[in-house]
């Protein structure tokens, strides 16, 4: 089985690409809120905080692979195209709200059916990065999962980020409402979950990894089971 389930966003940049996205002045790979002052579509007009500058909603703490890594990309990207990027740490649920209300001006790292929830973004096509979205158990008896089809009518309780688009989809079709929960972070589900309050954690392993190995949290000698799962 596998153990991880590699999940595709409309958020990177390869640097190769990069001069072809300057010539032709394409943005992609971040949903992208568009500001129409006299349009009938646009709930809300915010300044950006300075001139040519694009304010980016990164829905990992700073740090993290995601943020780092998004930062880095997307900062080359605005300098080629003389514009400044700014960036800051979103919860996930928070910054969909940011964006679709144009208090910020785009986000990185979401599904592809994302922008079918939030009208005033713009999909860009272009997918930019793949992150494996994974399944933790502390009790050895819960058996690796193949697909959410898996969780049906078991009797998990089952914890993923607040605001994860993905989770909330795949786990509506196999659970009723009750055995679902969500958390603010992932140190706080993950702590839920080896203290026995939760049964299976749900998050990507981009945000997961780097918690469990930094030995401050009190992970690393955990026994946390990492379960795979084929569709999400």
């Amino acid at each position: 089985l596998s153990k991880v389930t590699r999940m595709f966003y409309t958020s990177f940049f390869h640097l190769r690409l990069l001069r072809s996205i300057f010539r032709h002045f394409i943005l992609f790979s971040f949903f992208l809120v568009i500001f129409f002052e006299y349009s009938a579509f646009c709930i809300a007009k915010s300044p950006a905080p300075e001139k040519n500058t694009f304010y980016m909603a990164i829905n990992r703490p700073e740090g993290t692979p995601l943020y780092q890594w998004t930062k880095l990309i997307y900062t080359e990207v605005f300098r080629r195209l003389e514009m400044k990027l700014l960036v800051d740490y979103y919860p996930l649920k928070r910054a969909s709200v940011q964006a679709n209300k144009g208090e910020v001006d785009g986000e990185p790292a979401r599904i592809y059916s994302y922008a079918n929830s939030y009208q005033n973004l713009i999909r860009i096509e272009e997918p930019v990065f793949s992150l494996d979205v994974v399944a933790y158990a502390v009790n050895p008896d819960i058996p690796a999962l193949n697909n959410w089809s898996s969780l049906k009518n078991s009797e998990y309780t089952v914890e993923f980020p607040y605001g994860m688009k993905i989770c909330e989809k795949g786990l509506a079709n196999v659970l009723p409402a009750h055995q679902i929960l969500s958390t603010q972070n992932s140190i706080q589900g993950l702590e839920r979950l080896i203290t026995k309050r939760t049964d299976l954690y749900i998050d990507d392993l981009n945000s997961t990894t780097p918690i469990i190995e930094n030995e401050k949290y009190g992970f690393k000698n955990a026994f946390i089971n990492t379960l795979g799962n084929d569709e999400i």
